[in-house]
């Protein structure tokens, strides 16, 4: 279906406009379209609330918030979302009494029914806390609120940047012959050139001992990592304009083997697993972040990560999948799926997940070593990644 302007609300397509010049700096145009149009960025509530929480000013915060008729829900989480910031605050800069009284007095009884968030944010307590920078934390204050007050008061921030980003991505996903999202214009039309693909092997590289069990490239295509059964990763560069490919980092001498590695989309971090533990790299120095414990109870045999990498799914031959954020907190644990995942895969949109593997009781040890499945057990499961449930299977008779 195609829709042209006037199949658009008018005053949405003026506010996008509105934000995006905000971005560019350009004031005069901002101006001139706002007076020329009669429609305006945000309401005099919204750009005082930006304004309060930036500065600081949490009483007023508060007190603003209640006045945009948010459901009880939505406000309740906007409360604690502020509440929580300035309680962090008050705890960087050594005002321990103070924070108490936050703790006490508005987050305690805010989260009566979440015992959990209190006894975490109690634990900060206990040991220094340090906000580096205010206004970028106060800031994602401001970008977590856009959950929670609905867009016709709050536009996401640089909400017609993210819809250029998803046209991007869709003709990315749609056509066969592109392997950069760099060849993609926003003035034309991708076209579908077969002869743009390579279609030869283009280099052979040596430098693994053993073989070679899994291969990931960074979202902008310039590195890739190699892991292998030789217990070692490889880090390369590749330089498309010389047609070369160059090892700039080799990692070694690891407990076990290296069955997955992956780079998360913003290229900060790279995750490898090695049987059921995961290792979190920053990808700059090549330090560790932090290493998992034993969550997982057999071989890791994916990683996946969503688009915005809020999330990382592993998944595993012990029936488990698990979500992590970037610094390797725990999110969630799906516990006993019904099979034993050896391979998955998130769908496009990222709001289903497809897991493939036999049945969840272990396989029988035939007499010659091998490991024996009977037909029946294999199955091709999808998950909602909202509600965790199953929306679709099948089985299937062969590998």
């Amino acid at each position: 279906m195609s829709l042209s302007a006037r199949d658009f609300d008018r005053t949405e397509i003026i506010r996008l406009i509105l934000q995006s010049l905000e971005s560019l700096d350009l004031k005069e145009s901002f101006n001139t379209l706002t007076r020329e149009s009669n429609v305006d960025l945000e309401i005099e509530e919204i750009r005082s609330l930006k304004s309060a929480i930036i500065n600081g000013q949490w009483n007023l915060s508060i007190q603003l918030l209640e006045q945009l008729n948010l459901d009880d829900n939505n406000l309740k989480s906007s409360m604690e979302l502020i509440y929580v910031q300035q309680y962090k605050e008050l705890l960087s800069s050594g005002n321990d009494q103070k924070a108490i009284q936050v703790l006490r007095n508005y987050l305690t009884p805010l989260l009566h029914d979440q015992n959990d968030k209190i006894k975490q944010l109690s634990c900060l307590l206990m040991s220094p806390f340090l906000i580096d920078n205010l206004k970028q934390s106060r800031s994602i204050v401001l970008k977590d609120l856009e959950n929670f007050i609905q867009s016709d008061l709050l536009l996401p921030n640089n909400r017609l940047f993210t819809l250029l980003n998803q046209s991007i991505q869709y003709q990315s996903d749609n056509f066969f012959y592109v392997s950069n999202t760099n060849e993609v214009s926003l003035l034309n039309d991708l076209k579908n050139d077969s002869l743009s693909f390579p279609n030869y092997n283009n280099s052979l590289i040596k430098a693994h001992k053993d073989e070679i069990w899994h291969c990931s490239f960074t979202k902008d295509e310039t590195y890739f990592a190699t892991a292998s059964k030789d217990k070692s990763i490889i880090i390369w560069s590749i330089d498309y304009t010389n047609n070369s490919i160059k090892k700039i980092k080799h990692l070694k001498d690891f407990d076990q083997d290296v069955s997955v590695i992956k780079f998360s989309n913003d290229q900060s971090t790279f995750i490898i697993a090695i049987e059921n533990v995961l290792i979190f790299y920053e990808t700059v120095n090549y330090t560790v972040k932090f290493k998992s414990d034993d969550q997982h109870d057999e071989t890791i045999s994916n990683l996946l990560f969503t688009f915005d990498d809020s999330i990382l799914y592993s998944t595993a031959l012990d029936q488990k999948l698990l979500e992590w954020d970037l610094n390797g907190n725990l999110l969630y644990k799906w516990d006993q799926l019904p099979i034993r995942i050896t391979d998955s895969l998130l769908t496009p949109n990222n709001k289903s997940i497809i897991l493939i593997g036999p049945d969840g009781p272990q396989p029988t040890l035939s007499p010659d070593g091998t490991l024996s499945y009977t037909e029946e057990m294999r199955r091709l499961m999808i998950y909602d990644l909202t509600t965790r449930d199953c929306i679709w299977f099948a089985n299937r008779n062969e590998e």
